[in-house]
């Protein structure tokens, strides 16, 4: 290939979803700007969906494909997707900070990330994910900020009485699985 067919097949048209006044984007890459062609090449990681097992009404199965055509991906892609939205919701609905931190911990602990996909402690706290989870498992605050840890002896307290009921009875279950 020669340096202009290189050059040419780094053009992309782009069109709008829903028409738009200019149909068309141009998207021009020029490699002359990255030092040669070899450096717009990353070493990112190939995305690999899970794979699922799952048993799916015909009706269900027909709507899938047709929605997964629809936003123009595949099946297992829209099933990912909609299985990750209703694990986050679900996990986003517990009250209790401290076990919505203790859930993604344990989640992200058992999880082999592949670069794509967001780790859900990052879910659940935003970009302070590690430092607010730490907070919340050690001081049942979620904020990435400093805590400023209360006197426990002084109160008669322990940390245990600083967590939730729900928190402390997650913890006790997963204590006695290990």
């Amino acid at each position: 290939m020669t340096d202009k067919e290189v050059k040419e097949s780094l053009i992309r048209e782009i069109q709008y979803p829903t028409g738009g006044e200019f149909p068309l984007h141009r998207l021009t890459i020029d490699p002359d700007a990255f030092n040669g062609y070899s450096s717009l090449v990353t070493d990112s990681p190939k995305r690999i969906d899970r794979k699922l097992n799952l048993r799916i009404r015909k009706e269900d199965n027909l709507l899938l494909k047709a929605l997964a055509e629809q936003a123009g991906v595949k099946i297992s892609t829209l099933l990912n997707k909609l299985l990750h939205d209703l694990l986050l919701d679900s996990l986003l609905s517990i009250e209790e900070e401290d076990v919505r931190a203790l859930i993604a911990k344990l989640a992200d602990d058992g999880a082999d990330y592949d670069g794509f996909e967001r780790p859900w402690c990052i879910e659940v706290a935003g970009h302070h994910g590690v430092a607010a989870i730490h907070n919340a498992l050690e001081w049942n605050q979620l904020t990435p900020g400093d805590v400023q840890p209360p006197e426990l002896d002084a109160y008669g307290m322990t940390k245990a009485d600083l967590h939730s009921d729900a928190f402390n009875e997650l913890m006790q279950v997963i204590e006695e699985k290990t």
